[in-house]
């Protein structure tokens, strides 16, 4: 393996340098984390003038790996069987693995890797690698809600806007359950607010556990949470109900006092014409299930037939 050194001589000729600044330019016109990544790959293939390029970086969340690669010429299928050669983008201050830049190419072996442009060029690199991760630490913080560790209101604002272009280009099912833990301010008037935050963090883990993958929760403000099930119809949204108050009545056993929720569904299409409009639905839905005495579901569609 090479490790980046910055001490060697500078090879200038009009063609490099070309090259170099090219690289530059993509690389400074990218701000998303991957298409850093993807601005690495293509600027070292460039530079080097090899079949495949592949960077392996770890995800801006920690959460694993992600591979961005660099083809020209349809030989990125028959890499593996290329000779490699690699290259750390070592950052001494980090802890972890370091990215690392692989070049696949028939001639890799003789070929000078890395020559003057591209070590100037993964310096850029690995400066614009950081500033992407911190961009992404940056967004993560502004649509996370930090006690519970879920998307917060601005999250969950994003991801309806996207279900619901979904759900009204394709006339797709669409589901959006609004939860309020019943009397929770008495909780924290009784208990203190630090029990109070312990218990969101617990009823937090017990709505995601009760989720599939594919569902969004949020923490949208105090005790109210929140979950958009995509393709979801009316039954299918009454289970997620019920599995909701069985978990945070399964969650409250361990708790001072014992808790339950009211929830409201909204329904798209059956409530509402445009997707877009599905929280103010079940935000009146889970308010007329409080004032029908708590610890219980409503549908929206259901709220017309009650005598107020």
């Amino acid at each position: 393996m090479f490790v980046v050194n910055l001490e060697a001589e500078r090879d200038h000729t009009p063609r490099r340098d070309t090259l170099f600044e090219d690289a530059l330019l993509a690389l400074g016109a990218a701000y998303d984390y991957e298409d850093v990544a993807q601005a690495i790959a293509d600027g070292a293939r460039r530079l080097t003038d090899v079949a495949v390029v592949t960077l392996a970086v770890p995800d801006a969340d920690g959460s694993g790996v992600s591979l961005a690669t660099s083809d020209a010429s349809g030989a990125v299928a028959d890499s593996d069987l290329l000779p490699t050669r690699t290259l750390s983008l070592v950052d001494d201050g980090k802890d972890g693995a370091p990215p690392l830049l692989r070049f696949h190419d028939a001639m890799v072996a003789v070929k000078m890797l890395p020559d003057d442009a591209l070590r100037r060029f993964l310096m850029h690199a690995r400066l614009a690698l950081a500033r992407a991760e911190r961009l992404a630490e940056m967004t993560r913080l502004a649509y996370t809600d930090p006690l519970t560790g879920l998307a917060n209101a601005r999250g969950l604002q994003i991801a309806l806007t996207t279900a619901a272009a979904v759900a009204n280009a394709g006339i797709q099912p669409l589901a959006l359950l609004i939860i309020d833990l019943d009397d929770f301010r008495r909780y924290n008037a009784l208990w203190g607010h630090l029990v109070g935050d312990a218990a969101l963090q617990a009823f937090a883990c017990a709505i995601r556990a009760a989720t599939e993958g594919d569902d969004f929760v949020a923490r949208v403000g105090g005790e109210e949470f929140a979950v958009l099930l995509p393709d979801t119809g009316e039954t299918e949204a009454r289970i997620v109900a019920a599995q909701l108050h069985a978990a945070i009545a399964r969650e409250s056993d361990g708790l001072p006092s014992p808790f339950t929720a009211s929830i409201g569904i909204g329904l798209y299409p059956n409530d509402v014409p445009d997707a877009f409009s599905l929280y103010a639905v079940a935000d009146t839905a889970m308010t007329m299930a409080k004032r029908a005495g708590k610890n219980r579901t409503f549908l929206f569609e259901a709220i017309e037939h009650l005598a107020l």
